[in-house]
Order: C-alpha cells, then structure tokens, then sequence
C-alpha cells in the first residue's frame, strides 16, 4: 500500500493535468434537434455552430421528448497559457502557436504575432526546430518567462525580400538603333551579292 501512494506522489509531480467538462446538450429550436457536445476543459473551449445554443442548465438537462437527437461539429479554441502549452499535460494542447523554446537556459516563453517576427532574441528557437514534435514547451522541468518575447518585426514589404539575392538575369530590351544598323547592312549585303 505504501508503495502505491509513493508512485501516486511521483506521478502526480511529475504530471500536469486539465478536467474535462461534462458534456452538454445544446439545441437548435427551429429545427428541433438536440445534440450532446463536449464544450472542452481547462485548455480549449468548444462551442456549437450558429443557431444553436445551449440549454439553461446544460450540463444536468437531457434532449427534450419531441426533439430529434443528432451529432454536431463544434468549434474549438484553445487557451494561451503556460499549462496547456507544456508537454505531458492531459487534456487538449491550447492556442500554442506563439510558443519558443530556449533549450541552452531550459525555458519556454510566448512572443506575440510569431507569423510577424523576422527574427527572434539569440538562443530562442520554435519548438519544431528542437527535436520535439509539436509546438509546446518540450518539458515541464523547463521555466515560462513571465512577460511576452519581443522580436525583431518585419515593418515593411521591403523587408520580406530584403535577403534575396538580386537577379543578374534580366536582360534589357534590344536597342531599336542596332536593329536598324543590322537591317540596312543585311539589305546592302543582298544587294551587293545580286549585283554581282
């Protein structure tokens, strides 16, 4: 017995976990359907698509009798936040789109508008350039910066091909006067060689 509770000990340091909410039963009056529906847990909330919405106490209330009961897709939208973006978390991953991963100092941090950086501080990396798949802090030994990460922005258009190596190969159009200077040589050319 003992040695369960220790195993119970370690596991539950060494783990993150999110609960699950209960499902709830969301309904469409015109078309008088019910559906039973996951609305999400600690890291993602799911909601029903337009028209329906939930009844008032959705998680105990059950379809009702002259409603026709139909599965449903809803629309998830994960959390940004430390907790759902670690890895060995249960539950679903949150919004982690903007997570980077320093593995030299073992942290983690969020940098806002990840799509709008044209590069970040030196030894912060995403995580899909580390080893690990998936982009979340790679463990939870690992420390969350406090504050948001600036990066270096892309301002202007310019920027986006501002390492691009310049074409040599465009080539300008054929001056008009050589065309002429060519044409009457090859005129006297045919001329000369009736002549003779």
């Amino acid at each position: 017995m003992k040695i369960l509770l220790i195993l119970f000990l370690i596991l539950s340091s060494t783990l993150a976990f999110s609960t699950s909410m209960p499902p709830a039963i969301a309904v469409n009056h015109s078309l008088k359907q019910c559906s039973e529906v996951f609305t999400g847990d600690e890291c993602m909330s799911c909601n029903p698509p337009e028209g329906w919405g939930f009844l008032e106490d959705m998680f105990n209330a059950s379809c009702p009798e002259d409603y026709e009961q139909v599965e449903i897709d809803v629309t998830c939208t994960g959390y940004k936040n430390e907790f759902c973006c670690t890895v060995s978390h249960s539950g679903a991953n949150g919004n982690c789109e903007d997570v980077i991963v320093n593995t030299s100092e073992q942290k983690c941090a969020f940098v806002e508008n990840i799509e709008n950086c044209k590069s970040l501080p030196a030894n912060w990396i995403t995580p899909t350039s580390t080893n690990y798949k998936g982009i979340i802090c790679p463990s939870l030994e690992y420390e969350w910066e406090t504050e948001f990460i600036e990066c270096i922005p892309i301002t202007e258009q310019t920027d986006l091909n501002a390492d691009a190596p310049i074409d040599y190969s465009i080539k300008q159009p054929f001056p008009l006067e050589l065309l002429f200077v060519l044409l009457v040589i090859g005129i006297m050319l045919i001329y000369y060689k009736i002549k003779k």
